[in-house]
Formats: structure tokens, sequence, C-alpha cells
């Protein structure tokens, strides 16, 4: 049992790593910049197969969105479109009051129940400091830093979207977050702005989208260090 188990988490790291090269090959010419990734093979083979599993998942979507859209030429910046494409990849709906909230300048951002991150905008890749594969396989705390009053205020809204199945403005003030283990450790403004449940059929949520506007303020932070509360 122990040897198949092995053999599968190293087909599920082949494939993991394979679909990583890909989304990177398909990203070039799209976004300005996208990392090289921060967690190695030894990291990939501390992840347990579900969560390895969920990102070759979201990768699969990722990245059958972004060959749609190369064959239909609909420009990944569209942001309706390719939320369209990828929910489709996903076989999941948001409403339309959801998507008529949503602005040009949105990064916007879809999670799972168990908050794990199944789409992002080519906004959020521009100004994110990390690759696909780190953000997919590591824990969000060890990734960005904030205020955990912000994020319990975000989290609760987001519970409140679900139950009731409403969009609902997000209700908090803008902030700072912190990359902690990017290159730069880049410092971001962030602002959440709406969230809206996600539909795999009617009336039941299966997660949840959420939209902010960023702004850099440093990209190379170094010369200080923040300290959140």
């Amino acid at each position: 049992m122990e040897i198949s188990l092995c053999q599968n988490k190293s087909a599920q790291i082949e494939q993991f790593l394979a679909l990583s090269a890909k989304t990177r090959q398909q990203l070039a010419g799209v976004i300005n910049k996208y990392p090289a990734a921060i967690g190695d093979i030894e990291h990939l083979k501390q992840v347990s197969a579900e969560q390895l599993q969920n990102a070759i998942v979201s990768l699969q979507g990722f990245s059958l969105s972004l060959s749609e859209c190369a064959e239909t030429g609909v420009n990944p910046w569209d942001d309706r479109r390719f939320l369209e494409l990828c929910l489709k990849q996903l076989k999941m709906t948001v409403s339309q009051e959801y998507l008529d909230n949503l602005a040009s300048d949105d990064i916007v951002e879809g999670y799972t129940l168990e908050n794990i991150q199944i789409f992002r905008n080519m906004r959020f890749m521009e100004i994110c400091g990390y690759s696909l594969e780190d953000v997919l396989t590591f824990p969000w705390p060890n990734l960005y830093e904030r205020s955990t009053t912000i994020t319990d205020k975000v989290l609760e809204r987001v519970r409140e979207a679900i139950e009731t199945t409403r969009v609902l403005a997000a209700n908090t003030e803008n902030h700072y977050m912190k990359e902690r283990a990017s290159s730069t450790r880049q410092v971001v403004e962030v602002g959440f702005r709406y969230i809206g449940p996600l539909f795999s059929s009617p009336g039941k949520p299966s997660g949840y989208l959420i939209s902010c506007r960023a702004k850099m303020l440093d990209e190379m932070p170094s010369r200080h260090e923040l300290r959140f509360l």
C-alpha cells in the first residue's frame, strides 16, 4: 500500500509540474511578469494528495480557459469573458448582479467553500508576486500577512453572502497586505468590493467570488518591516 501511494503521489507531482510549465508558457506575453516558483519538489512531496489534486484541477481549468481564449480570439484581460470561460470549465455559475458590479480595474478571485482558490483574473496575476504553483500549494498565511481583524471581517461577510445566496458589498476598510515569502516581499494596499456566491446547482452555493482594487505601495520594501495586528 505504501508503494502504491508513493507512486500515485509521484504521478500527481509529475502532472502538476507539466501543467505548471504549460500555464507558464501560455501566460508569456499575456502578463508582464510571472515569477519563478518558491516551492520545489521537496515542498510538493509534503503537500497532501487531496490538495495537490485540487491544484491540478484548478490549473487544468485555467489552462483550458487560456487555450480557448487563444482559439476564439478572446482577450484574457476581458474580465467578463475570461470569467465566463473559467466558470464553464469549473461547471459553476454566478449571478448577473455580480457581473454587473465588476469594474474594469477589479482584481477578481474565486474560492471554494473551504477557501481554496479556483479562479483569478489577469489583474491578480499581474500584481501577485507568486507563481500559481505557490498560490495553489502553500497555505495562505505562509504567503501573505495582513491584519487578522480585516481577515475575520471579510470571512464573516463571505459567510453571510453564502448563507443568504446574495451579492454583498464587502464593507471592509482599505488595508495593507504584505507578501511574506516572495522575492520582493512587496506591499499592496487592498480594498475589497463585492462578494458573490458561486453555484454548481441552483440555490446551492459551492464557492464564492470576491473582487477588490489593489495598488502597489512598495515593490521592494526590504528597507523597512511592517507588522500587522
